[in-house]
């Protein structure tokens, strides 16, 4: 026999012949085992434990032992780097408890929205709330998109409950546009396509709920009131968005101001964004994904067991 079936043997012997009640400890129980073999242990490990009344407690660094959470109360536990080092347990499989056994990032929230502009500004937001290493940000281009993107999504039966698909708010912007959408790209008669097309809309957000206003122009209109300050990064861009005044089209609001700045577009895009957050009317032009991310954020950060 191989390391791995000895040490299978050695686990059920010990369970099998110990007595009831018992308190069983196995370290790194997954060694030497595929993952098949782990599930079938698992599963008989389970039937002797309801059986004998035995309390089992075991550490593994698989990923594939959460499968089991029905019948396991799994535990994260997450020793600090830097000194002085301290054990943190974590009683829920939240995103980084994930990251931490697959040694990549885990990112549940998926906002799609229109273009980089849209999506400066929900890194922003997700930067304020501290969710934006667990946010995946994506672009679906042109609005008319959008409604297409979340048909296809919802007839392949992919999970939404994690997704919010963000509209720029000057097309569609009433519910009844919404609606009348959704019903072009979700037909059928069956109770599932009814569904569907309910259900629909309440994955949509918008900038700037009740105006027709892109967010160029928005962004522009947020930042020229701003007083001038001591900091250049900030001065830079307020003096470049104040020099903006007759623009060709509306884009022109964001790409003359980036221009004046001399910074890649994604850079100077982050920089306009940044500026445009200390003015007072930016928690009103952002407040409906910003309420998406709040309702999110218990459900991705975790929290220390005492």
């Amino acid at each position: 026999m191989g390391a791995g079936e000895q040490r299978v043997f050695e686990i059920l012997s010990t369970v099998i012949r110990s007595k009831k009640y018992a308190l069983i400890l196995i370290d790194e129980i997954d060694l030497l085992l595929h993952a098949e073999a782990l599930s079938r242990l698992m599963s008989v490990l389970d039937e002797y434990a309801k059986a004998k009344k035995l309390q089992i407690i075991f550490t593994t660094h698989q990923e594939a032992i959460l499968s089991f959470d029905q019948f396991i109360a799994v535990r994260h536990l997450y020793q600090t780097n830097v000194a002085p080092h301290k054990t943190f347990c974590f009683s829920e499989t939240k995103p980084d408890a994930i990251s931490r056994l697959t040694g990549k990032p885990h990112r549940p929230l998926v906002v799609s929205c229109e273009d980089d502009v849209s999506t400066a500004i929900i890194e922003k937001v997700a930067n304020q709330l501290k969710v934006r290493k667990y946010t995946d940000i994506n672009r679906f281009g042109a609005a008319t998109n959008c409604f297409t993107l979340i048909a296809a999504l919802m007839l392949n039966g992919d999970d939404l409950k994690h997704s919010v698909f963000v509209l720029d708010g000057d097309v569609y912007e009433t519910d009844e546009k919404k609606v009348k959408r959704v019903r072009e790209v979700l037909t059928g008669d069956h109770p599932s396509d009814v569904k569907r097309r309910q259900d629909a809309p309440s994955y949509i957000r918008q900038f700037s709920p009740s105006g027709v206003i892109p967010p160029e122009v928005i962004l522009h209109s947020l930042i020229i009131p701003l007083q001038l300050t001591d900091d250049s990064e900030v001065d830079d861009v307020i003096t470049a968005a104040q020099s903006v005044i007759a623009v060709e089209n509306n884009h022109d609001y964001v790409d003359k101001v980036i221009e004046s700045l001399g910074t890649s577009r994604e850079v100077g895009l982050s920089r306009i964004v940044n500026v445009a957050a200390k003015a007072e009317g930016w928690n009103d032009y952002v407040a409906s994904i910003r309420e998406w991310f709040e309702a999110k954020r218990e459900q991705v950060i975790e929290t220390v067991t005492q």
